[in-house]
């Protein structure tokens, strides 16, 4: 499997770093809490018992996925979310929409995991990447440090990464002679006529301090 953006950075095996962890960073069927993950500090108050201290929620811990927008921000980010696009957006705009989600966009310390659709119609998209940044392999995938250091770093910061996937993405799927390429055609349940498939893109910040996030093209509907 390629996706265009190799020669950045190599897409890790689904099952690296070849030992079970839960979760597996390559396991693109399960998000990430989001969060910092660390213990805040212990407040006692005067009416405290010692056996109930210990069920103190610290005030960094993590958040599980919520589908609920308002429920769903993380507690302890101030930035985050799921963007989706279309395909002719501006690269400086995308840009900036991306640092206002809290993408460090010079960030060049960071690994990729790869998925290509076989089932576009009931996966929802067509390519994706993870981008987990080694601080994240370590502590929220516990991947033990020496295997990290391993790693080569990519060629080039994550800002050019985005881009260059959504450039090959286009490449990919675009026909530039017409509209509605015909590789699209019905991975959506379009039905060539009434219905055309357009590319477009999905973003989804899955832990914005620890620098977790999803990219992938996706297939949406033209109606005449």
């Amino acid at each position: 499997m390629t996706i265009g953006i190799e020669h950045i950075a190599a897409l890790l095996p689904a099952d690296w770093p070849g030992r079970e962890l839960d979760p597996m960073p390559g396991d693109l069927e399960t998000y990430v809490t989001s969060g910092f993950g660390g213990a805040g500090p212990l407040v006692i108050q005067p009416w405290d018992k010692l056996e109930t201290l210990g069920r103190q929620q610290g005030y960094y811990d993590l958040d599980e996925p919520d589908a609920d927008p308002i429920r769903g921000a993380p507690s302890s980010d101030p930035a985050g979310g799921c963007l989706y696009f279309d395909d002719d957006i501006d690269a400086g705009d995308l840009a900036v929409v991306l640092r206002v989600m809290g993408v460090q966009d010079l960030l060049q310390d960071y690994v990729l995991f790869g998925a290509e659709s076989t089932a576009t119609l009931e996966d929802r998209y067509l390519d994706q990447i993870r981008i987990i940044s080694r601080g994240a392999l370590t502590h929220l995938f516990d991947v033990p440090k020496d295997l990290v250091a391993d790693l080569p770093k990519p060629t080039a910061p994550l800002e050019t990464l985005i881009q260059t996937f959504i450039k090959a993405q286009r490449e990919k799927w675009n026909d530039p002679r017409y509209a509605f390429g015909g590789k699209l055609a019905g991975a959506l349940g379009g039905d060539g006529d009434w219905a055309k498939e357009s590319l477009a893109f999905g973003f989804l910040m899955e832990n914005q301090y620890w620098q977790v996030m999803r990219l992938w093209s996706r297939p949406w509907l033209v109606t005449k």
